[in-house]
């Protein structure tokens, strides 16, 4: 069946979307809270790149700093509205009125599951470059100054 063709369901969220988007806003609160928090220790340059060894290799503006918070709002909403729209998804077999219910489920669920780690990919990502910013650490991982 084509993506025009498929059927429409209003399926009801899942115990385990509601935690996952549960988890999303924690992680975009959080995020927050290390800008609001850290805003005024942070110094007017911080690491705004990082090699492969995860070792600072370009330095910018702090305000630098908010574009990993501007990107988590933008794939936020954006997978958000996606997964509003389950019957437009590309799966990899067929969808009918039998199976529509599942893979619509299984669809949504991953988007959902993506949005939730990428948001605490990005806080995490700011956490570690204030870290970094005032010489708490090395670079990005375990390392220590």
């Amino acid at each position: 069946m084509t993506p025009n063709k498929r059927p429409i369901l209003e399926l009801p969220r899942s115990r385990f979307e509601k935690t996952m988007e549960a988890l999303a806003i924690i992680g975009f609160l959080l995020g927050i809270l290390l800008l609001f928090g850290y805003w005024a220790d942070l110094p007017e340059q911080v690491p705004t790149h990082f090699n492969m060894s995860g070792e600072p290799d370009s330095w910018d503006s702090k305000w630098m700093i908010i574009l990993p918070f501007v990107i988590s709002i933008f794939l936020y909403t954006l997978l958000t509205f996606i997964s509003r729209f389950p019957h437009r998804f590309n799966y990899i077999c067929e969808i009918t009125e039998g199976n529509a219910e599942t893979q619509y489920r299984l669809g949504r669920a991953l988007l959902i599951l993506l949005k939730t780690e990428l948001i605490w990919l990005f806080s995490i990502i700011t956490w570690e470059t204030i870290a970094v910013a005032l010489g708490r650490c090395n670079g990005l991982g375990f390392s220590t100054p």
